[in-house]
């Protein structure tokens, strides 16, 4: 079986490539550090008929919010142009399953537990993007009968994470023993979860038949608190950095948001594979090696 996957040299997607090269899939890598651009229909045209992937994991995105804002012709070109290209080259070949990587950030800062029936509040153009692609989905899929299951991600962590991501924050500073300050007395919560996680999520989104059609979340089904996580980052790399807490700066308000991850597990027999703590040391291991050079 051949999976085509958008964005396989960012984060998620290496993982992805090798999470299904384990599984015995054909992996075909399609990013723009590869010289592919989800933007140009006639390349993906191409792509399309030269590979015949079985599948597709669409991961493609402007991913920095702060960059998406700044240019949001960018961010929408790449999300919105970039998966119309890729629904209607899937829609002329014999496509098994279109898989979409939704985020969390669509329901904004919503306060906790979040569903899929939860209203959008999207906050940026990153996240309205997400949620305008998922409306192209779901018209292809009435037009085109095309099978298609869209997951919805939260807060993921593990090797080759971005630097600005919350772990890779707090293991810079825990590596460099330096004092790690919280505001709000780190009771801001939220669903931390293991890139490897989310693979198995993929996974099962593309050979589920219940899955066809639907929008569901998955996460590590753990609720944990920044004071926590802090903590847990500390004792991993056995760091000398002290975790202070401070009350909220003015204007700062406490959140807390994590998924309901019930159709997560009676549609695709979801569970976590990698818990918090395996996550985080082998975060810690991959991070202390490339952060000493």
């Amino acid at each position: 079986m051949k999976i085509l996957i958008t964005g396989s040299e960012g984060f998620v997607g290496k993982h992805a490539v090798e999470h299904f090269n384990g599984l015995g899939y054909e992996t075909i890598g399609f990013d723009a550090k590869k010289g592919n651009d989800v933007r140009d229909r006639v390349a993906v045209r191409k792509f399309f008929d030269d590979s015949e992937p079985d599948y597709v994991l669409h991961l493609a995105w402007v991913v920095d919010k702060r960059k998406a804002d700044k240019d949001p012709y960018d961010c929408f070109d790449v999300g919105l142009t970039g998966t119309l290209n890729l629904l209607e080259a899937s829609s002329d070949h014999t496509l098994k399953r279109f898989l979409f990587m939704n985020s969390s950030q669509a329901y904004g800062n919503s306060t906790g537990e979040v569903s899929e029936e939860s209203p959008y509040n999207p906050e940026n153009c990153y996240a309205r993007s997400k949620i305008m692609a998922l409306y192209l989905l779901e018209q292809y899929a009435k037009s085109k009968n095309l099978s298609y299951c869209a997951l919805t991600s939260w807060e993921l962590f593990g090797e080759g994470a971005p630097k600005e991501t919350i772990v890779m924050r707090l293991m810079n500073k825990a590596f460099r023993d330096e004092d790690i300050t919280l505001y709000c007395h780190g009771k801001q919560s939220f669903d931390l979860n293991y890139v490897e996680n989310i693979c198995v999520g993929y996974e099962l989104g593309l050979r589920r038949p219940e899955a066809n059609g639907e929008l569901i979340s998955v996460g590590s089904g753990d609720v944990v608190t920044l004071k926590e996580l802090s903590q847990s980052v500390v004792d991993v790399t056995n760091s000398r950095s002290t975790v202070k807490l401070e009350p909220p700066r003015e204007g700062e308000s406490l959140w807390n948001s994590y998924p309901n991850l019930r159709k997560a597990k009676e549609l695709l027999g979801y569970a976590p594979k990698i818990s918090l703590e395996e996550g985080l040391l082998r975060t810690s291991r991959w991070a202390r090696k490339w952060m000493s050079g």
